[in-house]
């Protein structure tokens, strides 16, 4: 999926960091399995809006797939969780519907600049609702996600599609424009709008307009912030690596560089640093992990790095043949408040005894793969580029 680099779902980092979108040129996006799930989410609410239809009649039925880097695909069914959720969605936008609705209606948005793979030469974007009704211009977006609450006071990607639909409705009477953004599966499970008057619109506009202009110009500050979470270029960004050394006076990038005395901080420092500085610098870290992961997942590790299979556990073969023999082994002992797992039999018994009927009863599973050292004893589980298509390198700073 390509998106535009200023796109509205960018544009709140853009204008926290306008040199973001010059460092993301030419990474390619990686849709993510939540997002495949939110886009298939999507298409079940746009049906249910379109046909009358509710979320149930839909139910067990495909709307969507993503595939995983080692081509393991996961399909997308309407079950239970996907119903109640696209549900709030559509009972919200049912009774906005009249002759002035348009959904999943793609939008030209100009303010946000030029996008020479667009058809109209500007930035384009898809609302997920729009309709004007008793003079309030409604623009709904509907959220699918549950790990990040949304906040809907002067939304940037809400604000975005409101001021694309209010080009849209320039001839029409209209006073408020109204954003909603819907998120059913997040914390509170909430339904939130903010008013803003058509007045107001213009001013967001030049605002817009003005933060598009600085992503084109030449040595623009990096400004880290909380937006990083999502930037495609964070891995390799030196606006973090200066942070870090403003912060703990450490430049991680040296041997031997140590952070500074935590003792010399004052308690409002530790504070800003807690709440404000930290979680940049965590979301960085993830971001780093995620894409080293991602490498060796597409078989191109970084120098040094592989793939290995998690700690292995140990599990009981068949449940139901353990508890019956320990069970007459060690009568209550075998139980907590529920059968023991192995390594709790294990401790019972002791490892000497347990070892007589291990391979018997127990087989050891891994949940998934990791990142690891190179010199890590376990086996690589993926080959490398270089055994396959020849070695691919590039430096991250």
């Amino acid at each position: 999926m390509s998106h535009s680099v200023n796109g509205p779902s960018s544009f709140s980092r853009r204008r926290s960091c306008p040199a973001s979108m010059q460092m993301e040129l030419g990474i390619k996006d990686r849709e993510s399995v939540y997002a495949a799930e939110g886009s298939a989410a999507h298409a079940l609410g746009e049906k249910c809006l379109e046909t009358g239809k509710n979320p149930a009649d839909f139910i067990d039925q495909k709307f969507g797939e993503f595939t995983f880097p080692d081509g393991k695909i996961e399909e997308f069914f309407v079950d239970g969780d996907m119903i109640e959720a696209v549900e709030v969605y559509v009972n919200h936008c049912r009774p906005l519907i009249n002759e002035n609705t348009m959904i999943e209606r793609k939008l030209d948005l100009p303010f946000l600049g030029p996008d020479k793979h667009s058809k109209t030469g500007y930035v384009r974007g898809t609302a997920d609702f729009i309709s004007l009704k008793d003079n309030v211009l409604h623009v709904v977006d509907y959220k699918h996600g549950k790990g990040v609450v949304v906040d809907v006071v002067e939304n940037i990607q809400g604000l975005s599609y409101a001021m694309g639909a209010a080009n849209l409705f320039e001839d029409k009477e209209w006073d408020t424009l109204r954003i909603t953004i819907v998120q059913p599966r997040a914390f509170g499970k909430g339904i939130k709008s903010w008013d803003a008057s058509r007045n107001d619109i213009l001013d967001y506009k030049m605002d817009f307009s003005e933060a598009a202009l600085k992503t084109f110009m030449k040595d623009v500050e990096i400004n880290p912030s909380v937006d990083c979470r999502f930037c495609k270029a964070l891995p390799f960004c030196m606006g973090i690596i200066n942070l870090i050394k403003e912060i703990t006076g450490m430049d991680i990038l040296k041997d031997g560089s140590n952070p500074m005395d935590i003792n010399k901080l004052s308690e409002e420092q530790i504070v800003d640093v807690i709440f404000n500085k930290l979680p940049i610098i965590k979301g960085w870290f993830n971001k780093l992990e995620d894409y080293a992961q991602q490498r060796a997942e597409e078989r191109n590790p970084l120098p040094g790095t592989k793939l290995v299979q998690t700690k292995e556990r140990r599990v009981w073969k068949d449940a139901a043949v353990a508890k019956e023999h320990f069970t007459k082994v060690l009568g209550e002992k075998a139980y907590e408040t529920k059968f023991k797992t192995a390594p709790q039999i294990e401790k019972t018994l002791g490892k000497k005894v347990f070892r007589e009927v291990e391979e018997k009863f127990v087989h050891k599973v891994s949940s998934g793969v990791t990142l690891a050292p190179i010199d890590d004893p376990r086996d690589d589980v993926r080959p490398t580029g270089s055994s396959e298509f020849g070695s691919v390198t590039g430096d991250l700073f």
